[in-house]
């Protein structure tokens, strides 16, 4: 499992952290909706961590399976937020990163009050990140 913790374990740890999530999807299925949450956090910890490549392809399969399951719509912003930075960082498709990041803004402004942090993060993002 991951969390915030994730990124303060050594290597060893990681890896016997990262052993468990191989063997969760193997038992439930590559998208089950169960990871999506995991996948979201393990891409975020690898773009800290430096392994962009790596979150790009955890941040693809949160995306596909939140938007697959139809997951509330800030799910979908969330994991749509982590891929738009990962592929950012990656300098891979950096207006498919402008586009995905607009999406999640979008829906975090449909909320209303709620989620204005997130809708300041996501402009501030927006701001810095021009094609």
């Amino acid at each position: 499992m991951v969390g915030p913790g994730w990124l303060t374990l050594g290597s060893r740890a990681r890896s016997s952290s990262e052993r468990y999530d191989e063997l969760r999807e193997a038992k439930l299925g590559a998208e089950h909706p169960a990871l999506l949450n995991p996948l979201q956090g393990r891409s975020k910890a690898r773009l800290e961590l430096e392994r962009a490549d790596e979150a790009v392809e955890d941040a693809k399969r949160a995306v596909k399976i939140a938007d697959e399951v139809d997951r509330n719509p800030i799910e979908l912003a969330d994991a749509r937020q982590h891929l738009a930075r990962a592929l950012w960082a990656v300098g891979e498709d950096r207006e498919r990163a402008r586009d995905l990041m607009a999406q999640a803004l979008e829906a975090y402004r449909a909320t209303g009050k709620r989620f204005a942090p997130d809708v300041a993060e996501t402009e501030r993002w927006l701001t810095e990140h021009r094609l």
